[in-house]
């Protein structure tokens, strides 16, 4: 080999350890063009990040609710419920389309001893429904569907059976007229659980702490117990004659 030949390889050698450093210590616009001189590729050293896609333009969070309730008012307890966010679809047109839809999201509860499952989701219309327990038949017109619009937003879809055995003094009329409520809060918004003709918990759909416990005598008909919040210790509440059923709506003494 000539003088001339390992005058190449030299300024090769040379060219590819500059490149090599300049790969650890980060490229400068020089550095890639003595790289590229050398016929060598030198890729970025820092790594690149692809931010995640905007969300829709005015999406919000809100909730949904569900509640299983008798015609007499009385809630329904551990019923399974659920409710599909389906797309494409415009919540603030009140209506599912009829095209082909995909499911995107699937939720799951089971309803509260007040009958009541709440889920925290995001704006969109949905589909409802339920698993009726054994024993109990739903009305045939019970709503499928129901519309979220807007941050912040709460909206109620109401699944009803008919009646089965409810006793006549469990009912929310019943209970309303005796309380002498009727006018101040609609009874046929309100949910009647814990009931035995005796002792029972009423709540009206209604902003605020609505929720009561209330009792029946023959003489005085059904009074109410105490409101929600309370003081009341479940102690006390055992002396006045509460049944054990009702342990969770009062605090420990």
């Amino acid at each position: 080999m000539g003088i001339r030949g390992i005058s190449q390889v030299a300024a090769g050698l040379a060219a590819v350890a500059m490149v090599t450093a300049c790969a650890a210590g980060g490229s400068s616009g020089t550095d890639k063009a003595v790289a590229a001189a050398a016929g060598v590729s030198v890729g970025p050293t820092t790594p690149t990040f692809t931010a995640p896609p905007a969300p829709p333009p005015g999406m919000g969070i809100g909730s949904v609710t569900i509640r299983t309730r008798t015609l007499a008012g009385l809630a329904v307890p551990d019923v399974p419920v659920f409710l599909d966010l389906v797309q494409p679809c415009d919540p603030a047109r009140q209506r599912i389309p009829a095209d082909e839809l995909i499911e995107t999201l699937r939720q799951d509860g089971v309803t509260d001893a007040t009958g009541m499952a709440t889920f925290v989701v995001p704006e969109g219309c949905y589909r409802i429904g339920m698993a009726p327990p054994p024993g109990l038949v739903p009305l045939p017109d019970n709503p499928d569907s129901l519309f979220l619009t807007g941050f912040g937003r709460r909206e109620v879809g109401v699944l009803r059976f008919h009646d089965v055995a409810t006793p006549p003094l469990c009912t929310a009329s019943a209970i309303a007229a005796d309380l002498n409520i009727i006018g101040e809060f609609d009874a046929a918004w309100a949910t009647i659980s814990e009931c035995d003709g005796h002792w029972a918990v009423i709540a009206w759909d209604l902003p605020g702490d609505t929720q009561r416990v209330i009792r029946r005598t023959p003489t005085d008909g059904w009074t109410t117990y105490t409101f929600t919040p309370h003081t009341t210790c479940w102690d006390r509440a055992i002396a006045d004659g509460a049944p054990q059923r009702l342990h969770p709506y009062f605090y420990p003494c």
